[in-house]
């Protein structure tokens, strides 16, 4: 029988059907779906997914979601998670509208916060330690044994790691457990880049579309287009992308992960039980495109909605039994250098499929996406290599 201890964080629809099936689905396979996460879509603070794909919720949809939650075995984790604020922790008065914001999310039942900016960690900390569980955001970056257990010693109860530079990396990632008694948590079905040099940027962009006050209007994510392109016209970078796949995840957890987080909060119900099944069972066959790009979902958003290519499928196949017929995990951990990067051209030509017609079509759609928009500047994408 599979260990009970297994425990995963999965967003939320704010759907009682999700919440029904992941405590179905944890009884199933002897797991643990220990909490759902999810925001405003937009904020004091905001959180880290462009506002207009988020659903809007008010307090009192949060207060029934919670006890719904509670209901059957479930917490809530509440997300403050935008990377920028702008200095205004330095405003007395600003502050005090987060107190009472804070106030008002512990009195509908919140008691578990996820926050990424350090200036927000501390004040939280300092002034809300009582009544808050306090995760600390993979936005914050943290990859080394220094950062955790500096961020350790601050007080946050649990790290969730960069999934960018750590998901693959065992040795480090048992130095770092070695080395903190806080929990850690890693971002399992994660579709970026491997070792991305522009996620930084995405996530303070993201962030600020979530901030109350900023313009919520529907438009394309130019990093998403960038990221989008490098996948369509460089195949690898599929297979290299930092993602865990479900028949991997008793490696992980093996070696001392407490929980695995599962994506996304822009997703459907349907979409968001098939995930937490693939990963209660350890098992998924088909194409993880679907599961882990969640079948091109932020393709789309990267030319925004109302876009020709809105309806158009994304032309990826990620076979996953030829992965698992690759050992792939395996093979990445006893793998280093050129011959890593080998077995990821190996595992790209055997698992990945891409009909290049359609794959044209979308490389276009992004490319003329790109050059209307403003939102990376050109001396960044200068500095990094584009396709």
């Amino acid at each position: 029988m599979k260990s009970a201890t297994r425990k995963f964080s999965i967003a939320t629809s704010w759907d009682p059907g999700l919440l029904q099936g992941l405590a179905a689905l944890g009884v199933e396979h002897a797991v643990r779906f220990e909490e759902v996460f999810g925001s405003f879509r937009q904020g004091l603070v905001g959180s880290a997914r462009q506002a207009y794909r988020l659903p809007a919720v008010s307090i009192e949809d949060i207060a029934g979601h919670i006890r719904d939650a509670e209901d059957v075995g479930i917490g809530y984790v509440h997300l403050l998670n935008a990377p920028e604020i702008s200095g205004r922790i330095a405003d007395r008065h600003w502050r005090a509208r987060l107190a009472k914001h804070l106030e008002e999310l512990h009195g509908i039942g919140v008691r578990s916060l996820t926050i990424a900016n350090e200036d927000l960690l501390r004040f939280v900390l300092e002034s809300f330690r009582a009544q808050f569980r306090i995760k600390l955001s993979l936005i914050a970056g943290v990859d080394t044994v220094d950062r955790a257990r500096e961020v350790e010693d601050l007080g946050v109860d649990v790290i969730t790691l960069s999934p960018f530079s750590v998901n693959r990396d065992f040795e480090r990632l048992g130095a770092i457990r070695a080395s903190v008694a806080c929990e850690l948590e890693l971002y399992a079905n994660i579709p970026c880049l491997h070792e991305c040099p522009l996620w930084g940027r995405h996530y303070r962009y993201l962030g600020l579309t979530t901030l109350i006050g900023r313009p919520s209007e529907p438009e394309p994510d130019p990093y998403l287009q960038y990221c989008s392109r490098v996948f369509l016209e460089d195949p690898v970078q599929l297979v290299k992308s930092p993602f865990i796949r479900p028949e991997d995840v008793e490696q992980y957890f093996a070696i001392g992960i407490d929980r695995l987080k599962l994506s996304d909060r822009a997703e459907p119900t349907a979409f968001l039980l098939r995930t937490a099944a693939a990963y209660a069972s350890g098992r998924f066959s088909g194409n993880l495109f679907e599961l882990v790009f969640r079948s091109g979902s932020k393709f789309r958003a990267a030319l925004g909605p109302g876009s020709l290519m809105a309806h158009e499928p994304v032309p990826i196949i990620i076979d996953n039994d030829k992965l698992t017929s690759l050992d792939f995990l395996e093979r990445i951990r006893s793998t280093r250098g050129c011959a890593l990067e080998s077995f990821y051209l190996e595992a790209a030509a055997r698992a990945v499929t891409l009909e290049s017609a359609a794959a044209g079509r979308w490389t276009s759609a992004l490319r003329q996406a790109s050059a209307r928009s403003r939102g990376i500047p050109a001396s960044t994408l200068g500095r990094i290599a584009t396709p």
